[in-house]
């Protein structure tokens, strides 16, 4: 399902993706145009599960109120959305859920290590390649769905100055000129948060996710209350937090928001 003529092949996409596909030559953001399906037509069509793709996104968002440079031709932006069998309760897990599936998928597809810097970027030769933003839609108690949107740097070369330092592209990173078709690997994503979304409560995954992770056992910093604050990145909690080591000698578990790794010459 395609809600226009666009230079994507949904065929290909369903190949690997058996669920209704939208997609778009330019739109504002995929996140928004899955919000707006879900607000006026999801109920209605009896949809509880659909993949948004766009070639080009004139307002793409990522974490914390961050935008997500989304240049045509060069990148994959996708949305999927989904209505969790459970409910809401387990509905932060998305995010990282998604992260393991799509570093999975890059690394197979394009023969690179893929690392996950917590909670929701991926990373390779200490480049950012893909930002994930999961959001959720609440229409009662315990009631919605969640959108999780994805964006991967395929062949960008020329990134706006505030990112240009550590945004990076996959084909700049590789040798082979053979690279998978944008739909191929938006496929297998998609399939994948299908798989792996299906139960929110099967937290077997987090072990992959542990393992991939680049900042564990490195010091970090990360902001709480506009206060920039240092620690020891030790281990993912099994709720997906960040557990970290403070300076004193404290441990405390992070929920939320960004952090760096604190570099040393």
């Amino acid at each position: 399902m395609s809600t226009n003529n666009t230079i994507f092949n949904i065929e290909t996409i369903n190949r690997y993706a058996n669920m209704p596909v939208f997609a778009y030559d330019e739109i504002d953001s995929t996140n928004s145009a899955a919000r707006r399906f879900l607000e006026e037509e999801a109920d209605k069509a009896g949809i509880y599960e659909s993949l948004f793709v766009a070639d080009f996104q004139s307002a793409g968002r990522g974490r914390s109120g961050h935008s997500f440079y989304s240049p045509s031709h060069t990148g994959i932006y996708m949305s999927y959305f989904f209505t969790p069998k459970d409910g809401l309760m387990l509905a932060s897990y998305a995010t990282t859920k998604a992260a393991v599936v799509a570093r999975k998928v890059l690394e197979e597809s394009y023969g690179v290590n893929v690392g996950i810097k917590w909670i929701n970027d991926l990373y390779v030769n200490n480049r950012k390649v893909s930002g994930i933003l999961a959001e959720a839609h609440i229409t009662g108690v315990n009631k919605g769905s969640v959108i999780v949107g994805i964006g991967i740097n395929l062949t960008t070369e020329d990134f706006p100055d505030d990112i240009k330092s550590r945004a990076g592209s996959l084909a700049a990173m590789i040798d082979s000129k053979l690279l998978p078709s944008r739909e191929e690997v938006i496929g297998k994503i998609a399939a994948g948060f299908s798989k792996e979304m299906a139960d929110l409560s099967d937290k077997r995954y987090l072990e992959e996710y542990r393992r991939h992770c680049i900042i564990l056992g490195k010091d970090i910093s990360y902001e709480e209350n506009g206060i920039s604050c240092k620690a020891h990145a030790i281990d993912i909690a099994d709720d997906a937090g960040l557990i970290v080591k403070m300076p004193d000698g404290s441990v405390r578990s992070l929920k939320s928001g960004e952090v760096s790794l604190i570099r040393t010459i």
